[in-house]
């Protein structure tokens, strides 16, 4: 199945929002629908059950970050689609509990000098099909190209952006708060941001609601992993590699709930393949991120997998400005290029 691709000029926030939505209206309640079973299964039954939570992130968002709440208020009123019901697509982690310690996450220095940013994006196997869309977005003051799941916003996946930023996240398990930002909103911050002092700023000062890791790159000259465990903010930086699964790095943060032995054996095998390559490349990156033995590259098992499947994935490259987007597992789905 091809992933959808748009290109939206826009003047501002708002303006954007509307765009995308007209686009992808039609699927968000699409995808909606397709949640409810896993909603109920979680003890969701409808917005109502969690409406004050919800009015919670919506106040906090429309404080802190106004220009986003607009985007959001934009997509609804162009799509039609109840915004509480959007905000509740945005804040899936942060209010219900189906943690899938899946996603493995690559950065790497080649031998030609780009640091290139891999990512297998797992979650859950309805999202094989209406899972993810691709959009290059065009502000006045900013270029974007962004990966997001249907009806979150756009960078809800990852990003780069004009400025020589690139990122990809995933999540750790940490008893989830109830005050801060939503995940997604600080990705869609982050594809504004200008440096990567201005990423790592908004990552340490922020108040997070869930723990998550991101990976984030800088043209050809920086590489750093930010993990965020509740308060507890730790930064990893290296010349040649980083990698990431769904575990605390540091082994005095490792506990038996945020610390699962797949994880453990996805980080040490990406590792091994790192270290055994002859040179650094993009074959390197392509070649993790299709391993079966742990597995990196998971295929769906049955429909109510615990621990997902890949749905996505990415190479990143911030110098070059392009990302290669697989729609499904990468070992038997090609590669599609997208380029700012």
């Amino acid at each position: 199945m091809s992933i959808k691709y748009f290109k939206i000029t826009a003047d501002n926030n708002y303006d954007f929002g509307y765009k995308l939505g007209k686009q992808i209206g039609k699927d968000i309640f699409k995808r909606y629908e397709q949640n409810q079973s896993t909603y109920i299964k979680k003890g969701v039954n409808g917005i109502s059950s969690v409406l004050s939570l919800l009015n919670k992130f919506k106040k906090q968002i429309k404080r802190e970050y106004p220009a986003y709440f607009s985007e959001l208020q934009g997509i609804s009123d162009s799509s039609e689609f109840d915004f509480n019901k959007l905000l509740f697509l945005q804040c899936e982690e942060e209010i219900i509990d189906h943690f899938i310690p899946r996603c493995t996450s690559v950065a790497l220095k080649t031998y030609s000098g780009d640091i290139l940013l891999g990512h297998n994006e797992d979650w859950l196997p309805t999202y094989k099909d209406n899972g993810i869309y691709v959009v290059k977005g065009i502000f006045p003051d900013n270029k974007f190209l962004a990966v997001g799941f249907i009806g979150q916003m756009c960078g809800s996946v990852c990003g780069l952006n004009n400025f020589g930023l690139s990122y990809v996240g995933n999540s750790i398990y940490v008893k989830r708060g109830t005050r801060g930002i939503p995940k997604n909103i600080i990705l869609r911050y982050m594809m504004d941001c200008h440096t990567m002092d201005s990423v790592e700023k908004i990552l340490l000062t922020e108040r997070h609601i869930i723990g998550s890791n991101f990976m984030v790159v800088y043209g050809k000259s920086e590489m750093k992993d930010i993990e965020v465990l509740n308060k507890s903010i730790c930064v990893f930086k290296n010349k040649k590699y980083l990698v990431h699964t769904n575990h605390p790095l540091l082994e005095k943060k490792q506990n038996a709930e945020n610390t699962s032995v797949g994880s453990l054996l996805r980080f040490a095998k990406a590792k091994k393949m790192i270290a055994e390559s002859s040179e650094l490349s993009l074959d390197t990156i392509k070649k993790i991120l299709k391993d079966h033995t742990t597995p990196i590259c998971k295929h769906i098992e049955k429909d109510s997998d615990v621990y997902g499947m890949t749905i996505a994935s990415l190479i990143l490259n911030s110098n070059k400005k392009k990302i290669m987007v697989s729609n499904g597992p990468p070992c038997n789905n090609k590669y599609d290029t997208f380029t700012l």
